[in-house]
């Protein structure tokens, strides 16, 4: 194993300098990951595609995980950090996520809804994401990675659209409503509609 990690990490440096000379002036990936995230945020468009080749142990985005055992809690969880479409050079916008508990396999074609706790819209305190996760309740959540405002959770839901077990693959769409994590749009509600494509973790 420990020689298998070696020989990545020399094959990723020796791609290194070929990436920098050959980057795109609009900053996307010289060799884009097959792996996406795209939405519509009140009817602008975001991305999150890394490059296919990462630094050994860099985090992946998108992500998503899906366990389903006696062993552990059943879910589907899905995270992602999107830039602007337009100015990928520009740092990371949103962070959007779900998460849902499941009590069956999880199928394709099904919409999964998920929902708001009344009043506990906004994540003001790092507890309420457990809260969430102890009473099973299935979330989605948007935070804005140039505030401190932290998460705001709202309502929609996800379908699956292929899942690739074999693979680990999966890929589907969102349909939220979420209040704006942005102080400036007191309270504003966005609508968030997209697919995605990914590498699924599962157990």
């Amino acid at each position: 194993m420990r020689h298998l990690y070696k020989i990545k990490t020399l094959f990723f440096y020796c791609l290194l300098p070929l990436a920098f000379t050959s980057c795109k002036k609009n900053g996307a990936p010289v060799f884009p990951s097959k792996y996406y995230f795209k939405c519509t945020i009140d009817g602008v468009n975001y991305i999150d595609r890394q490059s296919a080749i990462l630094p050994p142990g860099a985090p992946s985005s998108p992500s998503a995980y899906y366990f389903f055992s006696d062993k552990s809690d059943k879910y589907v969880a899905f995270n992602s950090n999107m830039k602007l479409e337009s100015a990928l050079r520009n740092p990371q916008k949103y962070s959007i996520k779900f998460w849902i508990p499941i009590d069956s396999p999880l199928e394709a074609g099904k919409k999964y809804s998920v929902r708001s706790i009344a009043g506990e819209e906004y994540l003001v305190d790092p507890k309420l994401e457990f809260k969430y996760k102890n009473d099973r309740i299935p979330y989605c959540a948007i935070a804005a990675l140039s505030e401190e405002f932290g998460f705001c959770f709202g309502k929609g839901h996800v379908e699956f659209t292929n899942i690739d077990v074999e693979n680990n693959e999966v890929k589907g769409t969102v349909d939220f409503e979420i209040p704006s994590p942005m102080k400036s749009d007191n309270g504003k509600i966005l609508k968030v509609t997209g697919e995605f494509f990914s590498e699924m973790r599962t157990s």
